[in-house]
């Protein structure tokens, strides 16, 4: 599955990362596993990472029923960093809808408009622990 996330549990943070082709079962899969993760907590943020994905085979019905489902809480900041056009548009339909039901989504053309947005920069600026490794 070209999907994997990482807790960390003392930041309230979900880190995701896709790439290579996204398919509609690899990401319903995520989710349902993300979600039996005893470590997950609905309010935590979300820091999602597609800049490596070259193709997405997603069914609109998936893109709006995932941007629909509330999977994680009202009050949880979530962004999406993205690195092709393709993943830009879909990833503005899906902050559009999920924003219609009151969510806060963001996404980002740079981890750095991200970590920020999420909060995750520290005070020189330097990214930290949890966002470092992505940087990439």
């Amino acid at each position: 599955m070209p999907i994997s996330y990482d807790i960390d549990v003392s930041r309230g943070l979900v880190t995701s990362r896709a790439w290579g082709v996204l398919r509609d079962q690899e990401v319903l899969e995520h989710h349902v596993t993300l979600g039996k993760d005893p470590r997950f907590v609905a309010t935590y943020s979300q820091l999602g990472d597609f800049r490596e994905v070259e193709n997405f085979e997603l069914a609109m019905d998936t893109v709006r029923a995932m941007a629909r489902t509330r999977f994680f809480d009202v009050t949880s900041k979530r962004a999406m960093v993205v690195g092709n056009e393709m993943a830009l548009r879909l990833g503005r339909m899906m902050a559009s809808v999920a924003g219609i039901a009151g969510d806060s989504v963001r996404i980002c053309r740079s981890m750095e408009e991200a970590r920020r947005f999420l909060g995750l920069v520290g005070g020189s600026g330097e990214a930290t622990t949890a966002t470092a490794a992505l940087e990439g």
